[in-house]
């Protein structure tokens, strides 16, 4: 018995959507890189017990002005402790003398300029902050009940591991009118692991290997921030983390623009992704806007721009943002690529995303595998460009989709009076009966 394929023809818009149970073959875009994690997985029971050059057990302690060097290895320059607070109005720090220990330099802070635990409390009014030796973050904050507030600081990290902003296990560090810049692989700018980070009016860049801007297994949020990574993606989500985004500008150099996975060690591991932007722009000079594998998330996007170059080009956070997507460019153009990877069990580690776009322009080709899904809503949104394999669009009444190519897609929900397609079809698995 013949398969039924039935045509749905669309005169006033020269449109056709055609119900085929087998649509015809997808051409995936290219594979994406998931960068592993280089940690040393040393056990953190066999970890050093952390120490400072400053080192507040319970204590109190305010100064107008301070200034410390740490060089010991798993040393810090100050850490306060057991319901400590350090309270300074300037400060200035340098630390060298590496870790022996990453996993712990993370979860207890062991190694960071400032290191804040056990319920204690930092507040910095200005200053800087330098490390220059592996696993020596600038702040860490670690703990339930654990806080950082820090504002008007230049932060430089040289070597690898050494995150400027980093919060772990329920720690808390807010950070305002902070100017960031890593050198060294692993070292993102912001990260949070179980814990939160909350930054604004924030210039930061990363120029190694592994280093995005935020990485977050936890929750990150940002406003009017300049954020670039130079090898690296802009943000990375793994597993149930969170970043929100407001009227910020994120460049990425590597990759993608952002990478949703399920890779981290450590942290929460169940539960969906989100990332959440709102105003300012998302730019990449990589494959992808959008890459997500072995994870289940929500991008919500509202009046975001996204904007795209070639490896041949550079975008300048200093100055110029990218330029906007010319129309012979949205076949080029992956804006969202889900798919299977070495991530998980096979089978059974795609990536399932729900789009929101809200007051949106998206251009550029969204991607499903068989083993993934996506599912966009439009609500006064554009879309200029195609869709193939396990994707389902819907159309709120004032939103358009504007075909740069054939389609093959699961379902066209909506508003379909609302579709251009400039003389290209979408193919989408019709209902079996």
């Amino acid at each position: 018995m013949k398969k039924s394929v039935a045509i749905i023809t669309l005169s006033a818009l020269s449109a056709c959507l055609c119900a085929i149970e087998t649509p015809p073959p997808i051409e995936p875009p290219e594979t994406f890189d998931v960068p592993g994690l280089a940690f040393d997985e040393t056990p953190e029971s066999s970890a050093p017990n952390p120490t400072a050059k400053h080192f507040l057990d319970g204590k109190s302690f305010k100064h107008a002005a301070f200034s410390a060097d740490a060089s010991g290895a798993d040393c810090s320059a100050v850490m306060p402790v057991k319901n400590a607070e350090f309270d300074v109005g300037k400060i200035r720090i340098l630390k060298v003398g590496g870790t022996t220990n990453k996993p712990a330099s993370n979860s207890i802070g062991l190694n960071a300029a400032l290191s804040v635990g056990s319920g204690s409390r930092l507040l910095i009014g200005s200053g800087e902050i330098r490390t220059n030796a592996d696993g020596a973050n600038a702040i860490s904050v670690w703990g339930e009940g654990s806080k950082a507030m820090v504002k008007n600081l230049e932060i430089k990290t040289e070597s690898n591991f050494s995150r400027a902003l980093f919060a772990d296990d329920g720690g808390l560090l807010e950070a305002e009118n902070i100017v960031i810049e890593t050198r060294g692989s692993n070292s993102a700018a912001i990260e949070a692991i179980g814990g939160t980070v909350s930054a604004a009016n924030i210039t930061a860049k990363t120029t190694g290997q592994y280093s995005p801007a935020i990485r977050s297994a936890g929750n990150v949020a940002v406003a009017k921030a300049i954020l670039s990574a130079g090898a690296a993606e802009a943000v990375v989500i793994d597993g149930p983390g969170a970043v929100a985004v407001t009227d910020s500008n994120l460049f990425a150099r590597k990759n993608c623009g952002v990478l949703i996975c399920q890779r981290i060690s450590g942290g929460p591991q169940n539960g969906a992704a989100v990332f959440d932007m709102s105003g300012g722009i998302l730019a990449s000079e990589a494959k992808s806007i959008f890459c997500v594998t072995n994870a289940t998330c929500t991008i919500n996007l509202n009046s975001v721009g996204i904007r795209f170059r070639s490896s041949n080009d550079v975008i300048a956070p200093e100055g110029e943002l990218g330029s906007p997507i010319d129309n012979n460019d949205f076949s080029k153009i992956i804006l969202i690529n889900a798919r299977q990877g070495q991530l998980g069990s096979p089978d059974d580690n795609g990536g399932h995303v729900t789009l929101n776009a809200v007051n949106q322009n998206l251009p550029g080709v969204i991607y499903a595998d068989d083993v993934s899904s996506v599912e966009v809503n439009l609500q006064s949104s554009k879309f200029t460009g195609t869709a193939n394999g396990n994707v389902a669009i819907t159309l709120d009444e004032n939103s358009s989709w504007t075909l740069t190519s054939d389609a093959r897609v699961r379902a066209v929900r909506g508003n379909v009076n609302n579709i251009v397609t400039n003389g290209h079809r979408i193919f989408y698995t019709a209902p079996r009966r």
